[in-house]
């Protein structure tokens, strides 16, 4: 009769161990495709977040390209501004010394200089020979010596004035040697600093279009995060009747398993000690 009754309550705790697993599976099963939706949306936020990073990581490497670029275009401006000076100092040295054989040296030479006039652009080609490195004294002798007519200029003034002809006419050449090399190298600074603008320019705009992709990102990470927020928000109800199908499954089990190794098995143990005796 015991043995009956004991084999029925355990029959009865199965039962309800089955039906709580089944009620258990079922939650697991029932969100479907929120559940799906709410999975997608965690793997579009991870992806987004590896976008964001990628997309910092080109922006820095683009601002320190567009530093150098603008460092390359800044030093490339001030060579040629240095340059630029130079080569516009030495055309006015050229011009200067021109200038001067044209219009006094070579007049005092063939004596058509108006004697007022003439000792003092004689003193002025003196001042030029010694601005080309031409000794003081023999720039003294050359003023005396052109200061003359020709007819009055004796052989040491042919000689002062033939030593200073040299010395101009190599200084000419030398000037416009230096004049043609500035010129070629004024066109190469010009044209590094063209190549060094166009440079920093297009850094500019990779710089620019590397900052707009952050902000994208970024924006596309929100985006996402919201939609996985709210995936999460719809799955909230299922979440909690998961874990009480969860936990109504577990306790019936317990309920089954404390029954089956209790009661039911002591009384087996009672039962297998009497039954003996009792046929003796």
């Amino acid at each position: 009769m015991i043995g009956k009754l004991l084999e029925g309550v355990q029959q009865g705790l199965a039962e309800q161990s089955k039906t709580a697993a089944v009620k258990f599976q079922e939650a697991q099963a029932a969100p479907g495709e929120i559940g799906t939706i709410h999975a997608a949306a965690a793997q579009t936020v991870k992806a987004n977040s590896d976008a964001l990073a990628a997309a910092q990581k080109a922006h820095e490497d683009s601002a320190a390209a567009l530093q150098a670029a603008g460092k390359a275009k800044s030093g490339a401006e001030a060579d040629k501004k240095k340059g630029d000076q130079g080569h516009a100092e030495l055309t006015a040295t050229l011009a200067k010394l021109e200038a001067c054989l044209a219009n006094d040296h070579g007049p005092l030479k063939e004596g058509t200089v108006a004697a007022g006039k003439a000792k003092a652009r004689a003193q002025a080609v003196a001042q030029q020979a010694k601005a080309i490195g031409v000794e003081a004294q023999v720039s003294s002798s050359l003023a005396a010596a052109l200061a003359k007519v020709p007819d009055m200029r004796g052989t040491f003034d042919h000689l002062i004035m033939d030593t200073v002809d040299k010395a101009f006419a190599s200084h000419l050449a030398s000037l416009k040697a230096d004049l043609a090399k500035e010129t070629a190298a004024q066109e190469e600074r010009a044209n590094k600093v063209a190549a060094t603008s166009g440079t920093h320019e297009q850094a500019v705009a990779n710089e620019k279009a590397s900052k707009d992709a952050v902000a994208a990102a970024k924006a596309e990470l929100t985006t996402a995060k919201e939609a996985l927020k709210k995936a999460a928000t719809e799955l909230g109800p299922f979440a909690k009747s998961i874990k009480k199908a969860e936990a109504g499954a577990k306790a019936a089990q317990e309920r089954l398993d404390g029954f089956a190794s209790g009661v039911l098995t002591e009384y087996t143990e009672l039962r297998d000690r009497v039954t003996p005796a009792a046929s003796a």
